[in-house]
């Protein structure tokens, strides 16, 4: 999908008055640690929140969520939590942030280029500080893969 000039300027100036842009560790129940990371706005307008989901195409939109003080009044809330959306959005709306904004921005954008995107049971999980079994167990294969196919290399050189 892409966005006009108008939809992403709607969507940053939303967002720079009404959004966040988070960037949290998440841990597993085997004790690893992972890079999480959410762009998310709240707030009592239901029509505002749709028309933010309809443009970017993006993100799940709930709502509405009844506080539990009766004075408060029911909101909805939008939340955008995959890494690729988020960077694709992120890109689109940053040349229209505010300074604070900016910067918060760039580091999330730096942190997910950074981030590779792997999976459990890899030896790039085990290289990225995952040390459950799986991700061991690949990280080992993979050495020993290698060992054997270098030492074969040498024989065939010594014949």
């Amino acid at each position: 999908m892409t966005w006009t000039e108008p939809e992403i300027a709607w969507v940053a100036g939303l967002l720079e008055g009404e959004g966040s842009f988070m960037t949290h560790t998440k841990n597993t129940p085997d004790g690893y640690t992972y890079p999480a990371f959410r762009v998310s706005c709240n707030m009592t307008d239901e029509d505002v929140l749709v028309r933010l989901s309809t443009i970017t195409g993006m993100g799940h939109l709930v709502g509405p969520t009844i506080p539990q003080n009766p004075l408060h009044s029911p909101f909805w809330r939008w939340g955008l939590y995959k890494k690729a959306d988020i960077l694709r959005l992120c890109l689109a709306i940053l040349p229209y942030m505010g300074k604070r904004r900016s910067e918060k921005i760039r580091l999330m954008i730096d942190t997910i280029g950074t981030t590779r995107f792997w999976k459990h049971g890899t030896r790039w999980g085990y290289e990225r500080g995952c040390r459950c079994d799986a991700c061991r167990a690949a990280f080992a294969k993979h050495h020993r893969d290698r060992r054997a196919k270098r030492k074969q290399e040498s024989v065939s050189r010594e014949s």
